[in-house]
């Protein structure tokens, strides 16, 4: 769906997007408004927080992907000292390995940043051309310069 146009949209459309998201019950790609990047599928950045949604972020993110897709898994927030600590995240990047995909797990400190915006600079930094995340902020979509992938 497309981005919320604040100026264009009737006020009682205003919210139909955040509806869209909450009540769909299935994944949507939140396109900004004047995105005119290239075709999604071969670059995404999968922010990842081992949350009760998680277990869908896998299965889910492989509807918009194809063989060969780079995947970038990112946890922000403290650097794991125990990699025991981080097994959800190793486990969903093994998983995403086995449909042929090329996935990568990072870690980023927020230092102070929100965490939408170290995800939109990593997603930058890394050539993404989607955002995926199992849930979304306000300021994610807001600040969105990629498409973003609500799971």
């Amino acid at each position: 769906m497309a981005h919320e146009d604040k100026d264009g949209d009737r006020h009682d459309q205003r919210q139909a997007q955040q509806q869209v998201i909450r009540d769909s019950g299935w994944p949507v790609i939140v396109v900004p408004l004047d995105y005119a990047g290239p075709t999604i599928g071969d670059n995404i950045l999968l922010g990842w927080r081992d949350t009760r949604e998680a277990p869908r972020a896998g299965p889910d993110l492989l509807t918009v992907t194809k063989k060969g897709t780079k995947v970038k898994v990112l946890r922000v927030g403290k650097n794991v000292q125990d990699t025991m600590a981080d097994s959800d995240a190793i486990d969903l990047s093994e998983m995403l390995s086995r449909p042929d995909l090329k996935p990568t797990l990072e870690h980023r400190e927020a230092k102070g940043d929100a965490i939408a915006d170290v995800l939109n600079n990593v997603a930058l930094e890394s050539g993404a051309e989607l955002i995926a995340k199992g849930a979304t902020t306000h300021a994610l979509l807001r600040d969105a310069k990629l498409p973003i992938l609500i799971l």
